[in-house]
């Protein structure tokens, strides 16, 4: 283990579970799809569940839904919301939370995830305090962002232009997704996830190695002092991240409730299949190697690569699939370069497989 034992907690930490929940609604056609790339069949009763929330939805909540969620960052938008805000315990906590403050503040949070990077130099860029300039200072920050679509630049502009509508909108969609959706089922849900967490606590107490290694990887990138592990339903299988760095030297951990039933050798033997299948391509393998030698923005690899920055974005987002990037902004610009342990790792574990 990285930390002692005693330092990993294991929670079920119902609004974590809640926007889990809205994401899987969401973007329920691809998470399948996810899920088929690494052979995993997802349970029946998760897709019966899925199907009956989304029967509750009036068209106009449907929408939003796509609206906010297919949008990935609004996943970490809310877990950054929890992560830093310790008095949010229940769903409806969260949901109240998001009321009270005022739209600048959550317009703050949109912000900063949009300006996120492993380097997370976003809070020198806007003095997040001051409400009366983040309008302002964000439409240039905006408009010059190489590593966003045109789709998300459209919606950051609008959330800027617009934040007590988002504001609005948002909160109706997250009060209405409950009360129709997700509390009927709740309960359901945390009573066995909580008895999942007794499981996963018995076996690190049992042998922490072993569940580092087959549960929690490698986190090594990360610096901080405790872990936090929230017993998810709607990941179902492996550890997932929100993508914000560690809070109070705490790093949250999501994992899935299947992930025991899902040996680590599958899923390794399924990223080095992907693996494989991305270097096949000569302009994404041109990418690795030109990420590899030093860090470079979209519009200098598409010069180079002769493609254009979509295209480059949609190859940049099949590297970052498998974690192989690294990602800080300078200038307001995403420098993206290859994580070279990550890669020594997808190596050895290709070794390992086609070899054994």
């Amino acid at each position: 283990m990285e930390i002692p034992k005693e330092q990993v907690t294991f929670t079920v930490h119902p609004p974590v579970e809640f926007i889990y929940a809205l994401n899987f609604t969401a973007n329920e056609e691809s998470l399948y799809k996810f899920y088929l790339d690494f052979n995993f069949s997802p349970s029946e009763e998760l897709r019966l569940l899925i199907e009956e929330m989304k029967s509750k939805l009036s068209k106009y909540m449907s929408n939003e839904l796509i609206y906010f969620f297919e949008w990935q960052d609004m996943l970490h938008i809310l877990g950054r919301i929890i992560l830093e805000n310790e008095t949010i315990k229940t769903t409806q906590d969260l949901i109240r939370f998001i009321e009270q403050i005022c739209d600048k503040e959550l317009l703050s949070y949109i912000i900063r995830q949009a300006l996120y990077s492993e380097n997370d130099s976003s809070q020198s860029l806007v003095c997040w305090s001051d409400c009366q300039h983040i309008a302002g200072n964000i439409r240039q920050l905006i408009s010059d962002m190489d590593d966003k679509t045109d789709e998300d630049k459209e919606k950051l502009m609008e959330c800027v232009e617009n934040p007590s509508e988002i504001k609005a909108r948002l909160c109706l969609l997250m009060t209405q997704f409950y009360e129709k959706c997700y509390k009927p089922v709740e309960h359901k849900i945390l009573i066995k996830l909580e008895s999942t967490k007794e499981k996963y606590e018995r076996l690190l107490h049992e042998d922490p190695n072993y569940f580092d290694k087959e549960f929690l990887g490698n986190f090594s990138g990360f610096k901080y002092e405790r872990m936090k592990i929230h017993i998810s339903y709607f990941t179902q299988i492996r550890p997932w991240l929100f993508h914000t760095k560690p809070y109070n030297d705490t790093l949250w951990v999501n994992l899935g409730i299947y992930t025991d039933q899902y040996p680590r050798k599958m899923f390794t033997k399924a990223k080095v299949q992907k693996f494989v299948k991305l270097l096949s391509d000569k302009k994404r393998f041109e990418m690795v190697e030109m990420l590899g030698k030093k860090p470079h923005y979209v519009y200098e690899l598409a010069a180079a690569l002769e493609l254009t920055p979509p295209t480059v974005s949609y190859h940049l987002t099949s590297l970052t699939d498998l974690n192989l990037l690294r990602i800080e902004r300078k200038n307001n610009r995403a420098y993206y370069s290859l994580d070279r342990e990550i890669v020594r790792e997808l190596l050895k574990n290709a070794e390992e497989v086609l070899l054994a």
